[in-house]
Protein backbone atom coordinates (compact mmCIF):
# COMPACT_ATOMS: atom_id res chain seq x y z
CA UNK A 1 0.00 0.00 0.00
CA UNK A 2 1.43 3.76 -0.80
CA UNK A 3 1.92 6.13 1.67
CA UNK A 4 -0.67 8.52 -0.25
CA UNK A 5 -3.30 5.71 0.14
CA UNK A 6 -3.17 5.49 3.72
CA UNK A 7 -4.16 8.57 5.78
CA UNK A 8 -2.22 7.72 9.36
CA UNK A 9 0.82 7.01 7.00
CA UNK A 10 0.80 10.36 5.19
CA UNK A 11 0.92 12.03 8.49
CA UNK A 12 4.48 10.61 9.43
CA UNK A 13 5.57 12.41 6.40
CA UNK A 14 8.31 14.80 6.93
CA UNK A 15 6.71 18.30 6.81
CA UNK A 16 9.82 18.88 4.10
CA UNK A 17 8.41 15.89 1.82
CA UNK A 18 4.72 17.40 2.00
CA UNK A 19 3.17 19.45 -0.60
CA UNK A 20 3.46 23.39 0.42
CA UNK A 21 -0.29 24.17 -0.01
CA UNK A 22 0.48 27.71 -1.42
CA UNK A 23 0.04 28.88 -5.58
CA UNK A 24 1.19 31.98 -6.92
CA UNK A 25 -1.63 35.01 -7.51
CA UNK A 26 -2.64 34.66 -11.10
CA UNK A 27 -3.33 38.40 -11.02
CA UNK A 28 0.44 39.73 -10.13
CA UNK A 29 1.72 41.71 -12.56
CA UNK A 30 5.21 41.45 -13.01
CA UNK A 31 8.09 43.15 -14.87
CA UNK A 32 12.04 42.67 -14.85
CA UNK A 33 14.17 45.41 -14.08
CA UNK A 34 17.74 46.28 -13.83
CA UNK A 35 18.90 48.22 -11.05
CA UNK A 36 22.55 49.17 -10.27
CA UNK A 37 23.35 46.21 -12.74
CA UNK A 38 21.62 43.91 -10.47
CA UNK A 39 18.12 42.10 -11.95
CA UNK A 40 15.30 42.30 -9.98
CA UNK A 41 11.48 41.52 -10.40
CA UNK A 42 9.30 44.37 -9.54
CA UNK A 43 5.90 42.93 -8.69
CA UNK A 44 2.64 44.65 -8.41
CA UNK A 45 0.08 43.53 -6.04
CA UNK A 46 -3.35 44.77 -7.77
CA UNK A 47 -5.72 44.16 -4.63
CA UNK A 48 -3.76 46.64 -2.33
CA UNK A 49 -2.09 48.60 -4.84
CA UNK A 50 1.29 47.46 -2.99
CA UNK A 51 4.85 46.62 -5.34
CA UNK A 52 7.40 44.54 -3.83
CA UNK A 53 11.14 44.32 -5.71
CA UNK A 54 12.14 40.51 -5.71
CA UNK A 55 15.84 39.61 -5.90
CA UNK A 56 16.08 36.43 -8.52
CA UNK A 57 15.73 33.63 -6.20
CA UNK A 58 12.62 35.13 -4.47
CA UNK A 59 11.21 35.18 -8.02
CA UNK A 60 11.93 31.60 -8.98
CA UNK A 61 10.64 30.50 -5.45
CA UNK A 62 7.49 32.49 -6.23
CA UNK A 63 7.09 30.49 -9.42
CA UNK A 64 7.77 27.19 -8.22
CA UNK A 65 5.01 27.24 -5.48
CA UNK A 66 2.45 25.26 -7.51
CA UNK A 67 0.82 23.68 -4.89
CA UNK A 68 2.16 20.17 -5.47
CA UNK A 69 5.80 20.40 -5.01
CA UNK A 70 7.55 20.29 -1.16
CA UNK A 71 9.83 22.22 0.21
CA UNK A 72 12.12 19.20 -0.93
CA UNK A 73 11.29 19.51 -4.64
CA UNK A 74 11.48 23.45 -4.63
CA UNK A 75 14.96 23.73 -2.88
CA UNK A 76 16.32 20.87 -5.89
CA UNK A 77 14.67 22.65 -8.54
CA UNK A 78 16.22 25.90 -7.32
CA UNK A 79 19.37 24.44 -7.17
CA UNK A 80 18.79 23.10 -10.73
CA UNK A 81 17.93 26.83 -11.92
CA UNK A 82 20.42 28.66 -9.89
CA UNK A 83 23.14 26.65 -9.44
CA UNK A 84 25.46 28.99 -7.82
CA UNK A 85 22.94 29.71 -4.95
CA UNK A 86 22.87 27.56 -2.05
CA UNK A 87 20.11 27.84 0.29
CA UNK A 88 19.52 26.14 3.00
CA UNK A 89 15.64 24.45 4.02
CA UNK A 90 15.52 27.11 6.42
CA UNK A 91 16.09 29.82 3.81
CA UNK A 92 13.31 28.94 1.38
CA UNK A 93 11.18 28.15 4.53
CA UNK A 94 11.63 32.03 5.18
CA UNK A 95 11.69 33.20 2.01
CA UNK A 96 7.91 31.50 1.58
CA UNK A 97 6.62 32.61 4.36
CA UNK A 98 7.71 36.26 3.47
CA UNK A 99 6.07 35.63 0.19
CA UNK A 100 2.56 34.75 2.21
CA UNK A 101 2.92 38.00 4.38
CA UNK A 102 3.01 39.92 1.28
CA UNK A 103 -0.27 38.72 0.12
CA UNK A 104 1.66 37.48 -3.51
CA UNK A 105 0.95 33.92 -2.76
CA UNK A 106 -2.21 32.07 -1.89
CA UNK A 107 -3.63 28.88 -0.59
CA UNK A 108 -6.92 27.15 -1.02
CA UNK A 109 -7.06 25.40 2.34
CA UNK A 110 -10.24 25.63 4.27
CA UNK A 111 -9.72 28.02 7.25
CA UNK A 112 -7.58 30.54 5.39
CA UNK A 113 -10.32 33.05 6.13
CA UNK A 114 -10.01 33.96 9.62
CA UNK A 115 -5.73 33.77 9.64
CA UNK A 116 -5.90 36.30 7.17
CA UNK A 117 -8.70 38.64 9.32
CA UNK A 118 -6.50 38.49 12.75
CA UNK A 119 -3.49 38.99 10.63
CA UNK A 120 -5.52 42.58 8.32
CA UNK A 121 -7.23 43.61 11.78
CA UNK A 122 -3.72 43.17 13.98
CA UNK A 123 -1.95 45.41 10.75
CA UNK A 124 -4.50 47.63 11.23
CA UNK A 125 -4.25 47.83 14.97
CA UNK A 126 -0.22 48.18 14.70
CA UNK A 127 -0.91 51.13 11.71
CA UNK A 128 -2.97 53.47 14.47
CA UNK A 129 -1.20 52.40 17.03
CA UNK A 130 1.65 53.59 15.60
CA UNK A 131 -0.06 57.13 14.13
CA UNK A 132 -1.28 57.98 17.32
CA UNK A 133 2.23 57.72 18.72
CA UNK A 134 3.53 59.89 16.26
CA UNK A 135 0.34 62.55 15.91
CA UNK A 136 3.62 65.45 15.60
CA UNK A 137 5.45 64.12 13.24
CA UNK A 138 2.67 64.15 10.26
CA UNK A 139 4.11 63.26 6.55
CA UNK A 140 1.30 64.68 3.66
CA UNK A 141 3.13 63.42 0.10
CA UNK A 142 3.18 66.13 -2.00
CA UNK A 143 3.34 68.97 0.24
CA UNK A 144 6.32 71.10 1.50
CA UNK A 145 5.54 72.67 4.84
CA UNK A 146 8.63 75.20 4.80
CA UNK A 147 6.30 78.17 2.99
CA UNK A 148 3.64 77.79 5.35
CA UNK A 149 5.76 78.02 8.24
CA UNK A 150 7.19 80.92 7.29
CA UNK A 151 4.04 82.72 6.08
CA UNK A 152 2.87 81.48 9.75
CA UNK A 153 5.85 82.67 11.66
CA UNK A 154 4.81 86.83 11.86
CA UNK A 155 1.29 85.69 12.44
CA UNK A 156 1.72 83.12 15.35
CA UNK A 157 5.50 82.73 16.24
CA UNK A 158 5.25 85.27 19.19
CA UNK A 159 3.15 82.32 21.23
CA UNK A 160 6.92 80.15 20.89
CA UNK A 161 8.49 83.41 22.37
CA UNK A 162 9.06 83.50 26.33
CA UNK A 163 6.81 86.05 26.98
CA UNK A 164 4.53 84.40 24.61
CA UNK A 165 4.80 80.81 26.89
CA UNK A 166 4.35 83.40 30.06
CA UNK A 167 1.10 84.91 28.85
CA UNK A 168 -0.79 81.55 27.90
CA UNK A 169 0.17 80.31 31.33
CA UNK A 170 -1.00 83.04 33.20
CA UNK A 171 -4.28 82.63 31.17
CA UNK A 172 -4.36 78.85 32.23
CA UNK A 173 -3.49 79.13 35.80
CA UNK A 174 -6.53 81.98 35.92
CA UNK A 175 -9.30 79.28 34.55
CA UNK A 176 -8.65 77.28 36.90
Amino acid sequence: MSIAGNPAQSSLTPSNRRPIPLQVRPDLKIERIDYQGVAYWVVKEPVALKYYRLQTEQYEVLFLLDGKRSLEEVRDELLRILPTVRLQMSDIQHLITDLHEKGLVHSNRMGQGAALLKQKKDNFRKKVWQTLRSLLYLRLPGWDPERTLTFLDPIAGWLFKPWGLIVMTMFCVASW
